[in-house]
């Protein structure tokens, strides 16, 4: 958001390298626009693929690049922030992809052949736990996971 990485991105690339970690598997980040230009923020990261296109948010023209990342790289899990862009964006890459997707995660983890993944519902006032198999896109809750 106006150029800055927002407290979610360093959240998600935590939870993703813990989740790498384990798996022995990598952890990479996607930019948009100008955002190529911070990348060393993303250090966490054991790669940072920057895609092009001017900083003007389009969901269509996003979504369709991450789509195109998300089916180069075959990763076995895509988080997105559970944000207005966030949704946009991952409805489309599930929907394309036809991969499962989780809302309003509070907690990621693999469990073998898939992940197992908290989800906050009524107002947080209740947690269901959903397994899903690879890969799979999660939508992550703000504040769920300490900051990389």
């Amino acid at each position: 958001v106006k150029g800055e990485f927002q407290d979610i991105t360093f959240e998600m690339l935590g939870k993703a390298k813990e989740i790498a970690f384990a798996s022995e598997g990598q952890c990479a980040a996607i930019t948009f626009g100008s955002m190529r230009v911070k990348v060393a923020e993303l250090g966490s990261a054991n790669s940072v693929i920057s895609v092009g296109g001017n900083d003007d948010y389009n969901p269509e023209s996003y979504a369709v690049a991450v789509q195109s990342v998300v089916s180069a790289k075959s990763p076995s899990l895509v988080l997105v922030g559970s944000t207005s862009m966030g949704m946009d964006i991952a409805n489309t890459v599930a929907t394309e992809l036809d991969m499962p997707i989780i809302s309003y995660c509070s907690d990621i983890s693999e469990n073998g052949g898939g992940f197992s993944c908290t989800s906050s519902m009524y107002g947080g006032k209740m947690n269901v736990v959903t397994e899903v198999d690879k890969p799979a896109v999660a939508m992550v809750l703000a504040g769920s996971f300490s900051a990389d």
